[in-house]
């Protein structure tokens, strides 16, 4: 294992914004690797983890740098994750190493690497089934899963071609899991609210599951027997639902939403979260009623036929072509629409009337510099 980069012995401090690389990508990508021999012996494991851990943090100013192997790193992990069964050790420990690397670049950024496969979505729904939301020692892995589902439920295809006769339907199943994660304790509460984000904005759910999701959200806010958890639950749904659904689709269901939220009276809750997510919520919602205003600078595509796009074009290019007639005409000294001739000025006139104008202009009798040509200066200079 390498020493802490820019560490002299005994030091303590951190390396602050001086990483230029991610150098022990090779490091990190080898524990992972090397993870299925690892958690048999416990001690290698946990030091194996724990330099995991310690390596990333030192990027936690930086974590930028991450970027460039996100995919290789997320595509080990997901591939370990793929062939573990619900209740496997690896899973779990697999799924602890993904969770702190979420945990430092972030999970809007990391999410967005993971992969969206079509064969994932019955895994994972199974796979996130047999875990124990109560389990408090594999949060980390019911964390991914959610976050990983999020991704998979945005794939372009109706969500009921997944429906098999021997279960309930796929959207019956996603609703059940978005709900049941709502109300827990730990970071897997955000990590469902994205999921309902993703799922219940789709088009093939927006009609079907989102009115009733909303009705069993605000239903939380109101009833005397929600808990605290279930409150903040259904806050954090509304607010990534509003969030990334559409105005025409949300408008009719605002109006209900924020009665019930002006009912519950949450903005003299005395948890600060809570204050906050409801303020949240009503300033969403205050953007949803806004009538929309096209900008009146706004991009014009124009026709889609060739034939009336092209007809402006031939009249502006007939005008042009008589305003280029009439400029060559007077140039010729003949006025246009007319056969008058018109009398040629001499290069005296010009430099007097460019005086005029521009009183520094080379050759001007006023000025003090002297003419550019000795024919100009004989003309300037006769009575």
């Amino acid at each position: 294992m390498t020493p802490d980069p820019g560490l002299e012995e005994g030091e303590g401090g951190g390396l602050g914004a001086s990483l230029e690389s991610f150098k022990e990508y090779e490091e990190v990508y080898g524990i992972i690797r090397d993870l299925e021999t690892s958690i048999k012996d416990a001690n290698k494991h946990e030091l194996a983890v724990e330099r995991f851990k310690h390596v990333l943090d030192w990027y936690q100013e930086q974590p930028h740098l991450l970027d460039p192997h996100l995919e290789p790193l997320l595509n080990l992990l997901v591939e370990q994750i793929r062939r573990e069964e619900g209740d496997s050790c690896l899973l779990h420990a697999t799924a602890a190493l993904a969770a702190h690397l979420f945990k430092v670049r972030g999970p809007k950024v990391v999410v967005k690497y993971l992969p969206h496969e079509v064969s994932d979505l019955e895994r994972v729904v199974k796979v996130l089934g047999e875990q124990d939301p109560q389990d408090a020692a594999t949060w980390e892995t019911r964390y991914i899963l959610l976050l990983w589902l999020s991704i998979i439920a945005m794939i372009p295809f109706d969500i009921s071609r997944f429906d098999s006769g021997q279960q309930e339907p796929m959207a019956s199943r996603l609703l059940a899991i978005t709900q049941r994660y709502l109300g827990a304790r730990d970071k897997c509460r955000q990590a469902a609210a994205t999921l309902a984000s993703t799922f219940l904005t789709r088009p093939d759910t927006k009609a079907s599951l989102l009115p009733a999701f909303l009705q069993w959200a605000v239903a939380a806010l109101t009833e005397q027997d929600s808990s605290e958890q279930d409150v903040t639950g259904a806050l954090m749904a509304l607010c990534a639902v509003v969030k990334h659904g559409k105005r025409e689709d949300l408008l009719e269901h605002a109006p209900a939403v924020l009665a019930k939220l002006l009912e519950a009276d949450l903005k003299e809750d005395t948890n600060t979260n809570t204050r906050k997510l409801s303020l949240k919520l009503v300033q969403r919602l205050g953007l949803i009623f806004l009538r929309v205003r096209v900008a009146s600078w706004r991009y014009q595509r124009g026709s889609r036929s060739l034939a009336a796009t092209l007809a402006p074009v031939e009249e502006q290019a007939k005008e042009q072509q008589a305003l280029d007639g009439a400029s060559s005409q007077a140039s010729d000294g003949q006025a246009p629409g007319s056969d008058m001739k018109v009398g040629k000025k001499t290069d005296k006139e010009i430099y007097l009337e460019t005086c005029d104008k521009h009183p520094t202009t080379v050759g001007c009798p006023t000025c003090e510099e002297v003419p550019r040509s000795e024919e100009h200066t004989s003309e300037l200079q006769s009575p």
